[in-house]
């Protein structure tokens, strides 16, 4: 009888350690499950160019869905404007996005929005550049999109290969960059990485031909 005791508490003593390092990889793997995201915008004029830019941030809905699924603009939160009296700007954003189960978001988006403050055509361009002014490689698990509305009276957001162009006098473009989950991934495939420190490149200067 007490041997058979002492059997059963030592098979006892082993399901609970068992179960103890079970529940921390458990909760060590749900810790981890996330992508960090922080960012930092450089803004340059070149020549004559006279512009106004600014630059404007959002996360997405708390409920897991996609940056397709807007049918309306999100409310974005101001990061920083360049007047058209300065030549250039640099600022962090405001934002530090972390994709997990926890916030339940699956996008960032940001909009840029230019305006020609010159007497003569503007080019531009916008971009996400590594600290050495390459393109950002993202981790496998998010996608980088260039996108622009494309509703007359309301809001659906195109992919575009890049943002580039030209601005006539007076005009002004509005241009988005969603930072995104891959639609393949749920938040529990989410593998930690270190976080994704990019830089927001916006260059505008006169057009010359």
């Amino acid at each position: 009888m007490e041997k058979e005791l002492k059997t059963k508490i030592i098979i006892l003593s082993i399901t609970l350690v068992v179960l103890v390092c079970f529940f921390s990889l458990t909760v060590y793997s749900l810790i981890n499950q996330s992508l960090n995201v922080q960012a930092q915008i450089i803004i340059t004029e070149e020549g004559q160019a006279k512009s106004t830019i600014t630059v404007y941030e959002a996360l997405g809905k708390n409920d897991n869905s996609f940056y397709t699924d807007l049918q309306e603009e999100p409310v974005f939160l101001h990061v920083v404007t360049k007047g058209s009296h300065e030549d250039n700007k640099t600022s962090g954003f405001n934002l530090k996005p972390v994709f997990s189960g926890e916030n339940n978001y699956r996008y960032y988006i940001m909009k840029v929005v230019i305006q020609n403050n010159s007497t003569v055509p503007l080019s531009y361009s916008a971009s996400i550049l590594n600290e050495i002014g390459g393109n950002f490689v993202f981790s496998s698990q998010l996608e980088l999109k260039y996108l622009e509305n494309v509703s007359a009276d309301g809001f659906s957001l195109q992919e575009i290969s890049s943002i580039e162009g030209k601005i006539e006098v007076n005009n002004v473009i509005e241009k988005y960059i969603v930072l995104t989950i891959k639609n393949n991934l749920d938040f529990s495939d989410l593998i930690k990485t270190s976080p994704h420190s990019f830089y927001l490149n916006i260059e505008v200067k006169a057009d010359e031909t």
